[in-house]
């Protein structure tokens, strides 16, 4: 592992990792919920980015895309690498709907479905794509590229939205705020506020 690769890898973390620590910063101003809602939001768009588009782009096998090619190699495993990236896609925007619904209105069962889709994907994602993967060691020397590392932002995107949303989900009520603006009704719209 070489300096430069080192340094790589730390700019790309880095960079996925600093709207984290901006929303926990935040929470107080923005209200616990709305910003772990958010920190849901950007660790979807982590997980839709790398492994909805990965597949996609490899399914299409579109001419220098990847390095290697296209690695699904006959047109039925095309279709099912196409399909498995929509359908990521769609699982991630249900995710997202959970956040900016239930867990942002401090429903317990939309703190609930977050720490379960951490804990399922978030623990596949370890055991067969993480350090010592299975399969493969996603941004981790000699077979993976440093930038690599981002992906596993969305992990600490999520501990840090199930932390902070914690306290007011599962606390007394008058801590549960729906909204970051204690001055908006609880029949406002959850999207616009």
């Amino acid at each position: 592992m070489s300096t430069q690769w080192l340094l790589s890898s730390a700019v790309w973390g880095l960079a996925g990792l600093a709207p984290i620590v901006v929303l926990v910063a935040l929470r107080g101003r923005l209200g616990s919920l709305n910003a772990a809602s958010w920190l849901v939001v950007w660790g979807a768009l982590f997980v839709a980015a790398e492994h909805a588009g990965w597949s996609i782009w490899d399914a299409l096998q579109l001419p220098g895309v990847f390095a290697e090619g296209g690695l699904a190699t006959n047109p039925h495993a095309r279709v099912h690498a196409f399909m498995a990236g929509v359908y990521t896609v769609f699982a991630a925007l249900l995710l997202v709907l959970i956040a900016w619904t239930l867990l942002r209105e401090g429903r317990r069962i939309g703190w609930y479905a977050v720490l379960v889709v951490l804990v399922a994907g978030g623990g596949l994602e370890l055991l067969i794509n993480g350090p010592n993967g299975v399969l493969f060691q996603h941004g981790f020397p000699p077979r993976s590229r440093p930038e690599g590392m981002v992906l596993f932002n969305y992990l600490i995107a999520w501990m840090a939205a199930l932390a902070i949303a914690y306290r007011p989900v599962f606390g007394s009520p008058r801590q549960a705020r729906p909204t970051g603006n204690a001055s908006m009704s609880s029949e406002s719209s959850p999207i616009l506020t």
